[in-house]
């Protein structure tokens, strides 16, 4: 398997200043045109289907030749950007005016880029914003007749044989060894999650009985029984949030609960990432919930000022969260 320090980059981690450094050293730019023995694929292909658009430009900026070289199969550099389903990378290749004939070159199967792209995306791509190459892209993609389910399995199954080669290999071992640490993460911290969940469960089940102001008392009145703020919409609002976070944390103790019936493997990694996003949102329902019932009962004046201070907290703690996304819900 041919491959130099370019393809490792590739490969790996793709970064920028490292690919530079090859660029500029290699006088005569071959590097750029080495191809790996399986599958012809070059350091530019590598690079567009792993979305890394900096190298992307960055090859395309020193070795703008190499760009129209294709692997064993006819695909070029565009074929691998789209298969990457990354805007920004198809935008870049884009960019370059010479480079818009291969959305219309075909690889060996006869499909072209926009083949590839329509397949699994059947609208015309939103994102791209020179109106010359949208136009063209358009004309390519109603000359395309509606694709047949075989056919269009056909050309899903050629798209998912990137992971029959070395790229695939480390793209998916890479995946998995992710996965493998999530999992286990989550074993470590399932009981303190399941607990959590169960509380919050809990307490806006009661609050839902133990509404604020309280309930018509008088024996007159039509609508005894009723809420007294049933009319406010502050009032309303905790009721909403109320709802939604008991429905999302009781959605999270059963999603623990399925997890330790089947077993924490990677088949039901999707399970983990659901347990994660419900009992999240089911905290920030909850503070919602708190905040409004707090107005709801109170003056304006003094409503606001704790609306204030409760808001000032929960955000600057969830947006202080949202550095640890990749983290609450395992990517």
């Amino acid at each position: 398997m041919k491959k130099d320090g370019l393809h490792f980059t590739m490969l790996y981690k793709g970064y920028t200043p490292v690919v530079r450094m090859l660029l500029d050293r290699d006088k005569d730019k071959s590097s750029a045109y080495i191809a790996d023995n399986d599958w012809k694929r070059t350091a530019l292909h590598i690079a567009a289907c792993r979305g890394f658009q900096d190298i992307v430009k960055e090859i395309i900026s020193k070795c703008p030749g190499c760009s129209e070289l294709t692997d064993k199969r006819g695909w070029n550099v565009l074929h691998y950007a789209v298969i990457s389903k990354s805007d920004k990378v198809i935008k870049e290749v884009l960019k370059h005016s010479s480079l818009l004939c291969l959305l219309n070159k075909k690889d060996v199967e006869g499909n072209t880029p926009v083949h590839l792209y329509k397949a699994y995306h059947p609208s015309l791509p939103a994102f791209i914003e020179k109106r010359d190459v949208f136009l063209f892209w358009r004309k390519l993609h109603y000359q395309i007749t509606g694709y047949s389910s075989s056919k269009k399995n056909e050309i899903l199954k050629l798209m998912t044989e990137l992971g029959a080669g070395p790229l695939g290999e480390i793209s998916n071992t890479e995946g998995e060894m992710r996965k493998e640490k999530m999992i286990h993460k989550f074993e470590k911290v399932k009981d303190s999650h399941l607990v959590a969940a169960a509380l919050i469960a809990t307490v806006t089940f009661a609050a839902a009985f133990t509404i604020p102001g309280g309930y018509i008392s008088d024996e007159n009145d039509l609508k005894k029984g009723t809420p007294i703020l049933s009319k406010s919409w502050t009032f309303k609002a905790f009721i909403v949030s109320d709802t939604i976070a008991m429905v999302l944390s009781t959605c999270s103790v059963f999603t623990h609960l399925m997890l330790v019936i089947l077993g924490f493997g990677e088949a039901y990694y999707w399970l983990i990432r659901c347990a994660f996003g419900f009992l999240f949102y089911a905290m920030v329902a909850m503070v919602i919930t708190f905040v409004a019932g707090i107005y709801a009962v109170l003056a304006p004046s003094l409503g606001f000022g704790i609306c204030i201070i409760g808001f000032s907290f929960s955000s600057s703690y969830f947006i202080r969260l949202q550095g640890y996304h990749g983290v609450l819900f395992l990517g």
